[in-house]
């Protein structure tokens, strides 16, 4: 082998190593980072049920978790049909959730959301509408696959 052609392999090997570093540790900053954000608009949702909680609303704090877990389990039907579970495994994450989802299929059944038309008289109401659509497109997919 030619000092050139040594000289391309290794320069070869080099940037195969560096576009998979590069590659692994955008997805862990990408990760961590997701993960971080959410931190703000998870603890105002928080502050609001407390709020209801301890003014004694009690049903308007239910309705805000009961939106929140359906928002939770969209974002979990979405994972399931278009996430890439690998992308977690540093994380772990993806272990748990066949049992964690199985406690959110029990309660669901247990205590299912009644229909309501929240978006009446909202110029969007056909956007509201299809996201409601889609929301219970997921509890019962979710009802389906772990409600047992």
């Amino acid at each position: 082998m030619t000092g050139r052609a040594r000289l391309a392999l290794v320069s070869l090997a080099g940037l195969a190593t560096g576009l998979l570093v590069g590659f692994c540790s955008g997805v862990w900053v990408g990760i961590t980072q997701y993960i971080l954000s959410e931190g703000a608009p998870r603890a105002m949702m928080l502050t609001a049920q407390l709020d209801r909680l301890r003014r004694g609303k009690t049903e308007d704090a239910i309705e805000l978790m009961e939106g929140s877990l359906d928002g939770e389990v969209l974002l979990h039907g979405h994972f399931m049909n278009h996430g890439h579970p690998w992308i977690m495994y540093p994380l772990r994450t993806t272990d748990s959730h066949d049992n964690f989802m199985q406690k959110v299929a029990q309660y669901r059944k247990k205590y299912p959301r009644a229909k309501s038309d929240l978006g009446k008289g909202n110029p969007k109401h056909d956007e509201i509408r299809a996201v409601q659509d889609e929301v219970r497109s997921a509890v019962q997919q979710v009802l389906d696959r772990y409600a047992k």
